[in-house]
């Protein structure tokens, strides 16, 4: 039979962890969790005796700093994720398109050397082919972008990371 004089567990939980920096289901979860184990302390203690008063001060005693259980459960779901968003969704299909680029362009450089083909200018052999080569560096970064679950604004710009690389060295 449920006590009437009991407190509203998830309301007290969701008030003393308004600052936890999670996904809204994340956050939901650890409310939701924290709740049941404080009403399994209220009801054990209501169980040996108490009353519900001292029950629920019993059970809120079980937390003794919610600032430090909250940021202990943010450091803890943080872990989980070994990369934040913005380098999953951004830094990581950028560099793969950069390192793509760069490579492809080595191996021009490389091929030019060849003493055949000595007779074509540096132009025709390395210039031309390489700016054929970086709009699919940029699409494959773009793609791993989303492959990797970014928003259709997040994988324009990682396709886009080769224009802002020169664009931005170009300012240097």
């Amino acid at each position: 039979m449920p006590d009437e004089s009991a407190p509203d567990w998830d309301e007290l939980v969701r008030e003393h962890m308004r600052t936890l920096d999670l996904p809204a289901r994340e956050a939901e979860q650890v409310v939701a969790e924290l709740a049941a184990h404080l009403e399994d302390v209220y009801e054990q203690q209501r169980a040996k005796g108490l009353s519900a008063p001292e029950a629920r001060e019993f059970a809120l005693n079980q937390v003794s700093q919610w600032s430090r259980l909250a940021e202990d459960i943010q450091h803890a779901k943080n872990k989980e994720e070994i990369m934040n968003r913005t380098t999953k969704h951004f830094w990581l299909p950028g560099l793969v398109s950069l390192t793509a680029a760069m490579g492809s362009l080595m191996i021009l450089i490389l091929i030019s050397l060849q003493p055949r083909f000595l007779g074509r200018s540096p132009l025709q052999m390395v210039i031309l082919p390489w700016l054929i080569v970086l709009p699919f560096c940029g699409a494959a970064g773009a793609y791993l972008s989303g492959r990797l679950g970014a928003g259709l604004r997040a994988r324009l710009v990682a396709g886009l990371f080769l224009r802002l690389c020169c664009s931005l060295s170009a300012q240097f």
